[in-house]
């Protein structure tokens, strides 16, 4: 019997450990291009937490329980995720934790192993929990003046990265904000993301329709005793629910695909009348229909990303002309894309095409919007002698991300370049006065060289 334990408690550990291993090294087949493309380790321990409510083992296995839970645990905790620890805590506690099946005092034990671990975490990330709260007010003052209908889909980078700049025109940079602020590209809560986006009515209308699924699920799950797999996907997927309240889950191709595969399964665990009566072959069809164009429009993607990696690579070693060609036949997928555009505005201002550069940015502004876009569009319109306008975007790359010492030196040089004396001499000091988020010897060089202007000025 115990070796039977042991060779089912290996197996479980193989395959979990065979899924993580290939979620993992599924980035390196994504071009640097995809929004999926960067490893995160916090939305990685989103992911291994729900494959572990996945492979929880019955609940007449009374050992093997016990071992999951510290291997879950300690797995989780190493990962350093604050989300992933609060997400396998709700999983656990509503679905698994009842005193008929588990002893007290591991029970204890494992909620002060998370409990403490989530509040040290916090302490030795308060930066980054004090950066999420400044972005959830952003989003609270966007949302206040745009809770009806949104700003529209997609354009939460716009409205974020514009409210931000505001905030810190109106309120200075004395403040610890000016060390936490980055250009933001998601809210750290799907739902608040997706209401500024869509609006407020029409996001709780699908929250609603989730929740009624979920819940009507887990009753269906619960009138029994027995740990049956669906009770591990409603587990599972109730801990993913759970974690798109804190974190972007969505933007990591292994969870967001988790997250539609689960929700299908939780759906047919709710047992709808309608959908009960339908056929297997039109359900069947119904779903191979979906995961068709789900491959589909995920092919398209991934090509037309691969078209506009080569294309940067080709442009950094010098071939710009085959590199436009390469990043115009991506156009008709990505027109839409804020950095898509970025790019192929890049390639042309090396080509010294600046009327096409500066057209394909004012395009890229209305969904990237942030300081190193308004930085390239300062440049240019300097370089065409617009001065107007690229004092304009450069001061807006200053307040949009006000601890970057490049966007300052950059609007410093601007003032010193077309005499204006005054306001040079204010941001020089107001460059010297900022403190450094991470020194480097960039820093440095831009802050002496704030300090030689106030020198050559003071003299003359």
């Amino acid at each position: 019997m115990e070796s039977n334990i042991f060779f089912v408690l290996g197996g479980r550990i193989i395959i979990a450990a065979f899924v993580i291993i290939c979620c993992y090294y599924s980035f390196q087949l994504i071009p640097a291009t995809s929004p999926f493309s960067n490893y995160n380790s916090g939305l990685f321990a989103i992911t291994v937490t729900v494959l572990l409510f996945l492979f929880k083992p019955n609940r007449d296995e009374r050992f093997l329980i016990a071992f999951w839970i510290l291997f879950a645990a300690i797995t989780i905790i190493l990962l350093q995720s604050r989300t992933a620890l609060l997400s396998f805590g709700m999983g656990y506690l509503l679905f698994f934790a009842r005193k008929q099946y588990f002893f007290v005092m591991p029970y204890l034990f494992f909620i002060a192993l998370l409990t403490g671990s989530f509040l040290t975490l916090s302490y030795y990330k308060l930066e980054s929990t004090e950066g999420r709260w400044f972005i959830w007010n952003n989003c609270f003052s966007i949302l206040s003046n745009n809770w009806l209908q949104g700003v529209g889909w997609g354009k939460f980078r716009y409205a974020y990265n514009e409210q931000q700049a505001n905030w810190f025109l109106q309120n200075g940079f004395q403040h610890k904000e000016t060390m936490l602020a980055d250009t933001v590209y998601y809210s750290f809560n799907e739902w608040i993301q997706l209401a500024i986006e869509i609006g407020l009515p029409l996001t709780f209308f699908i929250l609603a329709v989730i929740f009624f699924v979920v819940i009507r699920a887990f009753k269906n799950v619960m009138k029994s005793d027995d740990s049956c797999a669906d009770q591990k996907i409603v587990a599972a997927f109730t801990a993913l629910l759970f974690s798109s309240f804190f974190s972007y889950p969505f933007y990591y191709l292994p969870t967001l695909l988790l997250f539609g595969l689960l929700f299908i399964w939780v759906f047919k665990i709710a047992k709808f009348p309608f959908i009960d009566k339908r056929s297997v072959l039109t359900k069947r069809i119904g779903v191979i229909s979906i995961f068709i164009l789900a491959v589909l429009f995920l092919s398209m993607q991934f090509y037309t990303r691969i078209q506009w990696k080569n294309a940067t690579e080709l442009s950094s070693v010098g071939y710009r002309k085959l590199a436009l060609m390469k990043m115009k036949k991506a156009y008709p997928m990505l027109q839409a894309n804020g950095d898509y555009l970025f790019s192929l505005a890049t390639i042309y201002a090396s080509l010294n095409k600046e009327d096409s550069a500066l057209i394909f940015l004012e395009k890229s502004a209305m969904s990237k919007n942030d300081y190193e876009l308004h930085r390239k569009l300062g440049q240019l319109y300097l370089e065409t002698g617009k001065q107007g306008l690229a004092e304009k975007h450069f001061l807006k790359a200053v307040y949009m991300v006000p601890n970057r010492f490049r966007s300052r030196e950059m609007l410093v040089d601007f003032y010193v370049k077309t005499g204006n004396k005054e306001h040079a001499i204010y941001w020089a000091k107001e460059t010297i006065q900022l403190k450094e988020k991470i020194p480097s010897e960039t820093t440095k060089r831009i802050k002496g060289k704030m300090k030689g202007i106030l020198g050559y000025s003071a003299t003359n």
